[in-house]
């Protein structure tokens, strides 16, 4: 009746049925009786029978304090109730809940969402697209070559520093001549010496002892000419070919000693370039040489560049607390605006896979390791 029930009824309310009221009041010595039903969120989830003394009966006051205490009460032994029942029929209410909140008349909002959610998991599970593996990649010279210092010196000159594109024959530094040009001086004084004393030597049929001496010293003198014009055109260091200077900034170096050997330039050839990816240890066994690709540069956002896989390096390197294997491409086509050491990200092109497949496959992977790890 969803209605407070009291017995014997009062006579300035609607009369409700009473009958067992009526049979607890006939069988326990005429007390009064009244139920009150017990509500959660607007709905009854049982009753509450109250008992007077006898010759006590129920009046307007004492009826709303039972319904007070019935609506105070409902929520509190509701929430008991439920606690109280096994795990699974908690769950399986709450299942009903949900599918009648889905399915039923109300939750227009929720039926949405859910309406929407069944069908992107339906798009992603039943449709395709490309899988490609996206990692960091890098431009790299394909060979170099280093200048080195042909002999001891210093630096007074500097035409060149890294990042400059030189031609083959373009001045890179000067070494100070002075100490060589002075020594040529000297070396040239003593040639003429020796050559007067040939001739003299000459005149004197007995001074032909003389003559051969005279003789050789001339060579040797010559031999030491010529070694001392080679190292002054050596104090020119020129560029052996066309290319970019990927290393050497000797600004800093003027006027300080060289020795015979030290690096002072790296020249990288112009326009060959290769590319290297380093690609993530959980995605290098879908990479395989003579795959395809493409590579977005830093610099060059709008410009695409196809390239090729040619090899994998069994050698990994860690980076940002994850394992990286390198893996060397070829590029398709070549641009002025390459530099050593440029950087983007690189797509290689793996195959066609499920969405689902493509987003999640990383999650599958560790998934699937932990429960390697913990059956095993």
């Amino acid at each position: 009746q969803d209605a407070t029930v009291v017995f014997p009824p009062l006579r300035n309310r609607v009369t409700q049925v009473a009958f067992a009221q009526e049979l607890l009041f006939n069988s326990n010595d005429n007390r009064a009786v009244c139920s009150t039903p017990l509500y959660n969120n607007g709905k009854a989830v049982g009753a509450i029978t109250f008992e007077l003394n006898k010759d006590e009966s129920f009046t307007t006051e004492t009826l709303e304090l039972c319904e007070s205490l019935g609506a105070l009460l409902g929520p509190v032994l509701e929430l008991k109730y439920q606690n109280d029942r096994w795990l699974m029929s908690r769950l399986w209410d709450r299942t009903l809940r949900a599918l009648k909140e889905v399915f039923g008349f109300r939750y227009f909002a929720l039926k949405i969402v859910s309406l929407l959610l069944a069908c992107g998991l339906a798009y992603i599970t039943l449709v395709t697209a490309d899988y490609r593996v996206r990692a960091p990649a890098t431009l790299e010279p394909l060979t170099k070559q280093v200048i080195t210092a042909p002999q001891a010196g210093f630096i007074v000159g500097v035409s060149a520093r890294a990042g400059d594109r030189v031609k083959k024959g373009d001045l890179l530094t000067t070494l100070d001549e002075k100490e060589l040009k002075l020594e040529q001086l000297q070396v040239k004084s003593e040639y003429e010496q020796h050559v007067m004393e040939r001739r003299a030597g000459l005149v004197d049929i007995n001074e032909r002892a003389r003559v051969a001496v005279a003789a050789a010293q001339i060579k040797q003198a010559e031999a030491k000419l010529r070694l001392l014009s080679e190292k002054l055109e050596r104090t020119k260091i020129v560029a052996p070919f066309d290319g970019v200077i990927v290393t050497g900034d000797l600004e800093e170096l003027l006027g300080t000693p060289l020795e015979p050997g030290q690096a002072l330039f790296e020249i990288a050839p112009d326009k060959k370039y290769r590319l290297r990816i380093d690609v993530d240890e959980r995605d290098i066994g879908d990479v395989a040489p003579g795959y395809q690709g493409e590579l977005l540069l830093t610099g060059m956002p709008d410009q695409p560049i196809p390239f090729t896989v040619e090899r994998l390096l069994p050698v990994s390197k860690a980076s940002e607390g994850k394992n990286q294997f390198q893996v060397e491409a070829s590029l398709r086509q070549e641009n002025a605006l390459f530099r050593p050491g440029m950087e983007g990200v690189a797509k290689v092109n793996i195959d066609q896979r499920r969405l689902i497949a493509i987003w999640f496959h990383k999650l599958i992977h560790w998934g699937r390791l932990q429960i390697w790890y913990w059956l095993g």
